[in-house]
């Protein structure tokens, strides 16, 4: 049964424009009418319901409404909606006296078990269902981003995204001719709940804005390498299927045919590219893609993204050129090491290991060695530049190492990849191996 409510209107409301964002950082409710004693902003910066018996609360805000619009809001309730304990949002009315308003609401519960997002036209008071969302969608306590388009084509647009999971679901997508919406004045809420559900609805987020046209072409942000014949562009919007899988759009330096494009069917941003051969490693490959098109029709320019292979390495690819281990007293220990295949290779998650001591030091960051490349670890950088007179160009990067002992030791360098581990080199240095003629190989590096 459809429950009459009253917005109680203060005679004087501050009148918003088509842009209206509430966060809830602060505890300023002033823009707000109606029960608004009932509300607070909690710890967590949200608008909750804070009544003391059951009943039903309601707060509005009044509002100049565009032929376009987009509503936005978070909504928490913790509690399985039902016909005592739901929620209403004004999406937009004429008036405060609901028995007589015109307009339209969403609704969040019911009794029975269908537990659905109900959308409903307002006609003198009436209610007219026009649409529902996912059949238990809202069956259980409620923590999602609601977000309703309405375009100036009178193409209505429902999706929720939950907010612990982040998975976004269309709900709906109606065409119901509308002359009504521009002629609207208040957005609000209303919450009706039993004594034990009075302090369970929090909202944040509120949102109501225009929607601008787009006259935006969408823009190339991102390109992962699946392996050497997939790979998958990332745009910065939904694009058209003709234009995605298009093969003509795209084209890679040096030059590799592609096979066929696929636009992503759950992710309309994403195309993959199936090549004809592999993508060649060592190297950087320049990919371009060209008239690419969103939604709205707006095509993009040439636009180039830099990619490059990166490969798994095989003992040898990888050498140890270089060590310190007597170092100057206040100096430090080094490692150099070389890149001596023809591939690109990410030492991330690399272990340096003196298997003498058992001592290890894992490699966290991102560091791509390309051929020929050299590199030095070590954990004063700055004291080997100014000490050893090292060239600007010179790779000597942060990173603790194992301890190496001055008379003798080891060094190796493993490689770890999906739990596998395998030793790429090892060397069993000695301060032997430094030349006969030195008399004091304190602060000198042994190359092998």
């Amino acid at each position: 049964m459809y429950r009459t409510t009253t917005l109680v209107c203060a005679l004087l409301c501050t009148q918003l424009s088509a842009q209206l964002t509430f966060t809830f950082d602060n505890n300023d409710l002033s823009h707000w009418n109606g029960d608004v004693h009932d509300f607070i902003v909690n710890e967590n910066g949200q608008l909750q319901l804070n009544a003391q018996e059951a009943g039903q609360s309601s707060i509005y805000t009044k509002l100049i409404f565009p032929d376009s619009i987009v509503w936005q809001l978070d909504v928490s309730l913790d509690f399985s909606p039902s016909g005592s304990n739901k929620l209403t949002v004004w999406l937009g009315i004429d008036t405060t006296n609901i028995s007589s308003a015109n307009g339209y609401y969403l609704e969040i519960g019911e009794s029975g078990g269908e537990d659905a997002i109900h959308f409903f036209q307002l006609v003198n008071g009436t209610p007219v269902l026009l649409a529902s969302g996912i059949m238990g969608g809202v069956a259980d306590p409620v923590n999602v981003m609601i977000n309703l388009e309405k375009n100036s084509n009178d193409w209505w647009t429902l999706g929720t995204t939950d907010l612990d999971s982040n998975n976004s679901i269309q709900e709906f997508v109606l065409y119901f001719p509308d002359e009504n919406i521009s002629n609207q004045k208040y957005f609000g809420i209303s919450c009706y709940y039993t004594r034990s559900r009075s302090e369970a609805f929090a909202f944040d987020n509120i949102s109501i804005s225009e929607i601008v046209a787009d006259t935006i072409p969408p823009d190339l942000i991102a390109v992962e390498i699946l392996d050497p014949r997939n790979v998958c562009i990332s745009f910065s919007e939904k694009i058209t299927e003709s234009s995605a899988e298009n093969i003509n759009n795209y084209k890679f330096i040096p030059a590799i045919e592609i096979e066929h494009a696929v636009l992503d069917s759950a992710d309309h941003r994403k195309v993959v590219l199936v090549l004809k051969s592999d993508l060649p490693g060592g190297q950087i490959i320049r990919l371009a893609t060209k008239n690419i098109e969103d939604l709205f029709s707006n095509k993009s320019l040439e636009l180039i993204y830099e990619i490059e292979l990166i490969e798994l390495a095989e003992p040898g690819d990888i050498l140890i050129n270089e060590i310190l281990f007597d170092p100057f007293t206040g100096g430090e220990d080094f490692i150099e090491l070389i890149n001596h295949s023809e591939k690109n290779i990410n030492l991330a998650g690399w272990i340096l290991y003196n298997a003498d001591k058992e001592e290890s030091q894992d490699i966290m960051q991102e560091f791509i060695l390309r051929p020929h490349e050299i590199v030095a670890f070590s954990k004063k950088p700055d004291y080997l530049y100014k000490e050893y007179q090292a060239p600007d160009d010179a790779r000597i990067v942060f990173q603790d190492i194992p301890s190496l002992n001055n008379s003798d030791g080891n060094v190796s360098i493993i490689q770890i990849d999906k739990h596998t581990s395998s030793t790429i080199d090892s060397f069993d240095y000695s301060a032997d191996y430094h030349h006969d003629l030195l008399n004091d190989t304190e602060g000198i590096s042994l190359e092998r």
